[in-house]
This record gives C-alpha cells, structure tokens and sequence, in this order.
C-alpha cells in the first residue's frame, strides 16, 4: 500500500471556529476506503493530532458521492445514495436532510480548498469508519447489515474454503465442536471488537476469532461477524498455557496458537518470551492464537535453566470419548526432551516423542475398562534428566468407556400377566458421561414405540394404546450414554387369561403420606397355592417376601417404612410363581405416597407448553424436608446445553423453590428455540427417586 505524503509545513496562521490548530508534521497517514489505499494530490492535514483533515473533492469521490463547493457562501454540499448533506465553513455541524448533526471539527479551507474531518465525514454520509490514532490509519466502509435469524456464538477453529465454505468451531455454551456450512451469498464482516466490523472476505477469517453465525431456515450459516482483540507488549514468559505480558497482562493460549517473526517465519513460543510482539487473541476467553514477534523467526526454541512446558493442548476434544475414540495431544516446550502424559487416576499414560524442535505430539487410544470424568490430564517434560513441574491440559476431558446398566424392567421377564394394556417399563443410570435421552429406544413386538414413550434420564414409560394380544410379546429397551456406550435388554412376558394366576391383589396401609414406621400389607388371591410369592414397592423395596395364609388361596406380606423411605405414586407389584413354575405378575389398584408427610412431587412452574418470560424460577411439590435437584437446559438449531442447575429443599408445605431467578437468555445468542426443566426428586446418596421434565418456551 502506498502511504499519503505528509508535507512539513506548519499552518499556525489557520484556526477552527474550536480554535484547533492545524499541522502537517506527522510521518505518515494511511487512508484505507473499501479495502483500498487512497491517495491525495493536495496536502493532509491533522487537528491538534487528533484527527485527519483530507481534502474534500478526492475523499468524496473515493466515498462515491457527489458534491458541489459554493466558495462564496463557503457551503459545501455532498450525497451519496438517498442522502443530503450541507457543510458550513466554521461551523461544527451538519444538516443531513434538513436535521442538525454534530460534525465536529467542522468543514473548514486551506489554499481556498474545502477540507473535511476524515471519520466524522464518513459516519455522517452513513458509512462505517475507525480511526486508529496510534497507527494514524482510517479505515472507512459501506455498513454491513447481518440478516436476521437464529445466531450461534462460537470460537473459529479452521476455515474450509471449499464451495461456499464451512467454519470449524467450538461452540461457546456446550463447548462441542461443530461445522457450518456457509450459504451463497453469505454475509461476512471482521474487525477489531471494540470497533465496526467492515466487509471482509471468506480468507480474511482466522482461527482464533469469536464468530456471531447468523443461521438460515435450512441450517447453514447466512452471516458471519467475525472480531478479535490485540496488544502489543514485551512477553516476559510462557509457561503451563499461559502467556505474562511484562505489563502485567495475562491470557490463556488458543489450542491453534502460532507464532512468527517479524521477517514472517515460523517461530518457537519459547522463542518469543522476552521480545516486543503483537499478540492477537479471542475478544471473549482472551485466548491467544496469535504472535507475531519483532525479532525474526526461528523454528528452535532458545536453551533454558530448566526445561520449560510452555503448552499442553487436547485440540479436538469437546465430547466424551468412549473406548477405541482418538484423542490428539499436543506439547510444547523445551526442545531435546522427553513428554509424560499421566491421565488422571485411570493409571494410564503416555509418553511423547519430540517431531520438530520442542514440538511433542501423539494419539491416545482410550481403553476399555477406565473412567476419567470431567478432569485434566497431567503432562510433564524431562530434558538431560531435569524435570518440567506438572502442567494440565487446556480443557478437561471425559473418558466413559462403560455403558449405562438398565436396573429394572417391568412387566418382569417370562411374568404372566393378565392387564391387556400394562405398563412397560425400563428403568437405567449411568455413573459416567449420562444417559443421552435422546438416544433411548423401545421397540414392542418388532415395532419401535420410542416416538410414543415417555422417556427422561431415569426411566422409559409406554403403555399400548390398544389391548395386547393373549399370549407372549417381546420388549427391547436400548440406552446410550453421551459418550455412546450402549447396552440393550430383551425380554418376553405374556398375557394370560382371568384365572389362571393371581386373581386380586388388595393394600392395607394406613392414612397416606405414609411415614417411617407405618406398615403396608398386600395380599394376593391366587387360583390354587404355588411355589412362592412376594411383592415390590417401586423405588422403595423389592422381593417382599409374602406366606400363604393357611387353608386358604391368598398371600400375604408387609413391609414397615423406613426413614429414609421417599416415594410418589409408587406402584405395587405382586409376583407368584405357580405350582407348574410360571411367573404371575399383577399390578395393585392403587399406588403409595411415602415420605415425611410426603407431598406428591411435581413441577408447578414452568407449567408444560408454558411460553414464559426472560426469568422464571422454578418451584414445584415435593415431601416435606426432601432435597430437589433442578436443570434447566436449551435448545437453539445445533446448539444445546445447559442454563443454570440447582438444588431445592422442600418445606412443611411441601413446595420447593429454586433460591434465585435464572435469566433464559443465552450470552450473545439470545432466547433458546426450546427449554426443558428435569427435577430430580433425591434420595439418601442422592439416589434419584423420581424425575420429572417440562418443556417450555420463553421470550425475551
């Protein structure tokens, strides 16, 4: 680019309505409109150092608007697209249309020639305009205009030019990795975060940058707005993914960081340590992804007291990683070393060989058998028998390699049962990553009914909506956890005839809630006496043994609550084998309240369907003195994640309420497409009781 001739005159005898001062003693002006450099053939002056005043003719015309210059009633007249423009010698403002507008300085005239404040010109004309003083650069652009839609807030972590193009990036809420397909004609602008973002091409965008993806109806991105942040300062070290500015200045580096000299080179992070060096990082983690040092490049980094780990990264991890799954590591530091990477207490690690000078990299291949949750591995690095301190990763990593376990099922395998349309149940946890609701499947006699389940973390609920044939029916219930680990149960039950098993099952209990101490007793009435009896309360106790009462056809058991005893609307369950071994099961009419005074659990706000506003908080039912567990969680096209959690104590009037408001608004993303609030009733250990999910919209 060619840079504006400063001439070295003073013009003292020259004075604003403001009583500016006027001077052309500045070494050098660089005036950039649309992405190009422009140049004057007349001088450019400076205000009190402050801003640049350019000759009006050249600079409008650059603009692209027209103008006329009334030397007489020294007015200057300018119109770029629909809008009007009126300028007076002197005077600090401006009618655009007819309306009064701050201009200042102010137009004003050397050697009979009108001159023009550069970025006040340009913002009244309805351009964009930054005007860096440090720099003596002024940059003016046609305004971008994002479409309108659903926007995702990310970090750009590689470019794909291919066709329209298509971003890599981390997704800022969940911090799952993600790709953007860009559409025809996709708007995109970058710029500096704390000033205007102009035009900008698809190359211009740089891993490292805080992207705003505006999202078309079909998915694919419709605008792109682009920003990042930078300083210029002596590195005084980098050490354990940190970079220090001598100023006292700290940033977290980007997994994508790179380094280079001032010739341009690639260069070593150690290198840069000690050197005056532009550093570029990501306006909102203030991640470093850039350096670019005055000194020139060089791939080596320099000798150390001590061996120095500089950067440990796991680049491509976002989600749990199951067994078989590729994890990348990446280190750098001192060179001619050796790297150890411990994971955690899993006692597995690894050892890192040294490709380029200072640069150890590898691929861990996650084992059956282990468990790493939420935690950073370690990484240390040995030069000539001296040691690193141990440095974690740059973000956590979750290594789930076992499947959730389905815990019960109902109606129970080879029961017979004589409901036409019982209820069929799987119930399942997962003490790793989670069961992933949305990857749970029932399919009933080779028909898949997961569309008409009821379905959360805990449990799949499906009752037939018509009566089940006599005879036997099939059931598979598969459960994945977020890592993907699956598992699956088969079984069979039949439907068998009026009295051919249990005929009747009766409870006794007292008056409901009940509470720690109250029996229960449940009889059975069976067509002849079997082999055995017993009876179930979900979630409370199982295989109660029941004893035939002696002459008769009838079971009887009882069961007395205990303390810690929390259910809701918990069904009782009778199994009876018979004398030719076949397993009856049978369902009691009613169902138990158990608790201290136990309240029936449920959501009261939000209220299911319910279009709320920006702030709810939640609150519901619950036994008295019982803890609740509250998650709030989005959904928005490709993103999803989590709100704000919780936990509640229920009162003597039974309500639980979350202790504060939680605000629905997404961080640069706005309202979600969809919310759902799971409630966890818990139990002694925090043992979930009972779970139940509202889903929810909201505005802002």
């Amino acid at each position: 680019m060619q840079r504006v001739t400063i001439f070295g005159i003073i013009c003292l005898a020259l004075i604003l309505a403001s009583s500016a001062g006027w001077s052309q003693d500045d070494p050098g002006l660089i005036v950039v409109v649309e992405g190009a450099e422009i140049s004057f053939d007349a001088p450019v002056l400076m205000v009190d150092m402050l801003y640049p005043l350019l000759p009006a003719t050249p600079l409008l015309n650059a603009l692209g608007a027209t103008s006329t210059w009334d030397a007489a009633a020294q007015r200057l007249d300018a119109s770029l697209g629909e809008r009007r423009v009126q300028m007076w010698v002197g005077r600090p403002w401006a009618t655009v249309d007819g309306a009064a507008y701050d201009f200042t300085p102010g137009l004003a005239t050397f050697n009979g020639q009108p001159y023009l404040p550069g970025p006040s010109t340009a913002q009244i004309l309805g351009l964009e305009a930054t005007w860096d003083r440090d720099a003596l650069t002024l940059t003016i652009s046609t305004p971008v205009t994002m479409p309108e839609g659903p926007t995702v807030a990310a970090t750009l972590l590689n470019v794909r030019p291919e066709g329209n193009g298509t971003l890599v990036v981390r997704l800022r809420t969940t911090g799952w990795i993600s790709e953007v397909a860009l559409a025809p004609g996709v708007v995109i602008s970058r710029g500096r975060a704390d000033a205007s973002q102009p035009a900008a091409p698809l190359s211009d965008l740089l891993p490292g940058d805080a992207v705003e993806i505006v999202l078309g109806s079909d998915g694919q991105g419709i605008g792109v707005s682009a920003s990042y942040r930078d300083i210029f300062g002596v590195i005084s070290s980098i050490e354990a993914n940190e970079l220090r500015l001598a100023s006292g200045y700290s940033f977290p580096l980007g997994e994508g960081i790179v380094a280079s000299g001032s010739d341009g080179a690639p260069m070593h992070l150690l290198g840069a340590v000690g050197e005056n060096a532009l550093v570029k990082f990501n306006p909102v983690d203030k991640e470093v992804w850039s350096i670019v040092s005055t000194r020139a490049g060089s791939a080596t980094p320099p000798d150390t007291p001590e061996p120095v780990l500089a950067a440990f990264f796991l680049p491509r991890y976002d989600r749990p990683q199951r067994a078989g799954d590729s994890v990348e590591v990446r280190i750098i530091g001192s060179a001619g070393g050796r790297a150890t990477v411990n994971f955690g207490d899993t006692g597995h690690s690894m050892t890192l060989t040294e490709g380029a000078p200072g640069i150890y990299s590898g691929i861990y291949t996650v084992p059956n058998g282990i468990m790493m949750l939420a935690d950073r591995p370690t990484a240390r690095l040995e030069v000539g028998g001296a040691r690193s301190t141990w440095v974690p990763s740059n973000r956590p990593i979750m290594l789930d390699t076992r499947p959730p376990v389905i815990v019960g099922v109902r109606p129970d395998p080879n029961a017979a049962i004589t409901e036409r349309q019982p209820q069929i149940q799987a119930r399942y946890e997962d003490d790793g990553s989670g069961v992933d609701a949305a990857f749970v499947q029932l399919i009933v006699d080779g028909a898949d009914v997961t569309d008409q389940a009821t379905i959360d973390l805990t449990q799949t609920l499906y009752t037939p909506p018509v009566p089940l044939a006599m005879g036997g029916h099939s059931v598979m219930a598969r459960v994945a956890d977020r890592a993907g680990n699956t598992v699956t149960n088969n079984w069979v039950f039949n439907v068998a005839r009026a009295g051919t098993g249990i005929e009747a099952v009766a409870v006794e209990a007292g008056a409901q809630p009940l509470v720690a101490g109250d029996m229960v007793t449940v009889t059975a009435e069976v067509v002849a006496p079997g082999r055995a009896a017993s009876f179930a309360i979900d979630g409370v106790a199982e295989a109660v043994p029941m004893s035939l009462v002696a002459g008769t056809t009838t079971y009887r058991g009882s069961y007395t609550v205990r303390e810690a005893d929390i259910a809701a609307d918990a069904a009782v369950t009778v199994q009876f084998t018979a004398a030719d071994g076949t397993l009856h099961q049978a369902d009691a009419p009613q169902t138990l309240n158990i608790g201290r005074a136990a309240a029936t659990f449920t959501v009261t706000v939000p209220a299911a369907g319910e279009e709320t506003g920006r702030r709810i908080r939640p609150a519901g039912t619950a036994p008295p003195g019982s803890t609740v567990r509250w998650t709030i969680n989005y959904e928005k096209f490709i993103l999803a994640g989590q709100v704000g959690t919780g936990t509640a104590v229920a009162g003597a009037d039974g309500v639980w309420q979350a202790a504060n408001e939680v605000d629905l608004r997404l961080l640069l993303v706005g309202m979600g497409d969809r919310y759902t609030l799971v409630a966890e009733l818990l139990g002694p250990g925090e043992a979930v009781q009972q779970t139940e999910e509202v889903q929810f919209r909201a505005r802002d």
